[in-house]
């Protein structure tokens, strides 16, 4: 068997079924909150920013934690993220939001493109998965095809 023979057996063996896998987990758990977002529909309320989290020092942080309270009243949400905060939000800083029922955050008021990106990682898993299942479809028919004719009697030689 040769070197990529047996690169494309492993990617279809474990490479597909993961993609499927961690794409539609994470396309689908906030997918459907940043298409909420998206449309508008959710609690809307204030969100301040109490910490960030920055992967590069200076003044890039890519993760912003704070304090959700919803206009209207009701439970406030401590320590969650704000989806595609703004650049400029510093600690104490505030801005409208949405909560949409995300599990780990909430997202600026208009929703921003969050639903794209979730988008896209639901539909390269529903793509993966239904590749890995015609794949392992073919690859079973053809064994049992193989083991059918394998298992055939001998037929006589109808001349003689």
């Amino acid at each position: 068997m040769s070197f990529l023979s047996r690169r494309i057996r492993s990617f279809v063996w474990v490479g597909l079924p993961v993609i499927a896998v961690a794409g539609l987990y994470f396309g689908l758990r906030d997918g459907g909150a940043a298409w909420k977002a998206h449309n508008g529909d959710g609690v809307a309320g204030t969100f301040v920013a109490t910490r960030a989290m920055c992967k590069v020092t200076g003044d890039s942080c890519s993760t912003i934690y704070g304090t959700f309270t919803p206009a209207g009243g009701g439970a406030e949400r401590t320590d969650v993220v704000l989806y595609e905060a703004p650049e400029s939000l510093e600690n104490g800083g505030q801005v409208t939001a949405i909560d949409t029922g995300a599990p780990y955050g909430v997202f600026p008021t208009g929703g921003g493109t969050a639903y794209i990106m979730y988008s896209v990682f639901a539909g390269g898993g529903a793509v993966a998965a239904i590749a890995w299942i015609l794949i392992m479809v073919s690859k079973f028919r053809r064994r049992r095809a193989s083991a059918a004719v394998a298992a055939e009697p001998a037929t006589a030689d109808p001349i003689s």
